[in-house]
């Protein structure tokens, strides 16, 4: 069985995010969840912000919410920006790191154990980029 490849992003004239799949049984126009081939013609046509677009990374946080690339994450204290990096899904370190603030921290284990939980992401909640 493969996994579902999702990416989502915001609409430009409104703000509310869209969604696209590649599973074609879970697209719901009600909800913003196109197929991936719509989602994309959305966000070439500028209809979808592209500098909010992020992947799906294929898991949830501790609050059953699925974890998509540029979201900010909570371990502990500790802030982490859900990027991709070296090949694999890392947190980069924005501030009280309890894993570590000098690297980018793999975060393929918490997430699986459910260890983090979303807090935000970096177009909604600028404010928590800002290192303390």
């Amino acid at each position: 069985m493969s996994r579902e490849i999702k990416f989502r992003a915001k609409h430009k004239r409104d703000g509310v995010w869209h969604y696209g799949t590649s599973d074609l049984n879970n697209v719901d126009w009600s909800k913003n969840i196109r197929d991936l081939d719509y989602f994309f013609g959305l966000v070439k046509s500028g209809i979808l912000n592209k500098s909010t677009l992020g992947q799906y990374v294929g898991h949830k946080d501790k609050n059953d919410n699925e974890v998509y690339e540029w979201d900010i994450l909570r371990h502990g204290a500790g802030l982490y920006k859900v990027i991709f990096k070296n090949g694999a899904w890392q947190g980069e370190p924005i501030k009280n790191c309890s894993l570590g603030c000098i690297v980018t921290t793999r975060i393929y284990t918490g997430i699986k154990k459910r260890e983090f939980e979303i807090v935000g992401n970096v177009d909604d909640n600028a404010e928590l980029l800002v290192k303390k």
